[in-house]
């Protein structure tokens, strides 16, 4: 995950999405509605970049989605970060990470995945 995609402070990612304000501003930005996800590393919260459209400055709407499913399902972040990159037979093992664009594709197996 981290050498494909990257994990970013919140500093660096407010800096990449184009919104300031101090460290706890960024981070409330951030996380506002708890759609994105977050891993510890270490004393450290790191945010996969597999999550972002850098273009176009946001969140990808998908990943959105299926993070709330794993979340209503009760996995952790660092599971549900997981996920993403786990080869899956449905997607002729290809992982979700690699399908993210593929609205219908990854919600349907996100679905049966956490049980929805």
């Amino acid at each position: 995950m981290e050498r494909e995609d990257g994990l970013y402070t919140v500093a660096q990612i407010a800096q990449q999405l184009g919104f300031g304000g101090g460290p706890n501003s960024m981070a409330r930005q951030l996380t506002g509605k708890g759609r994105i996800l977050v891993v510890k590393r270490g004393e450290q919260f790191l945010y996969p970049g597999f999550q972002f459209d850098w273009n176009a400055e946001r969140v990808l709407p998908t990943v959105k989605d299926v993070v709330r499913m794993g979340r209503q399902a009760g996995w952790p972040d660092e599971r549900i970060a997981l996920w993403f990159y786990t080869s899956h037979r449905r997607l002729s093992d290809k992982r979700p990470v690699d399908v993210r664009a593929n609205e219908e594709e990854l919600i349907t197996l996100a679905g049966e995945e956490f049980g929805q």
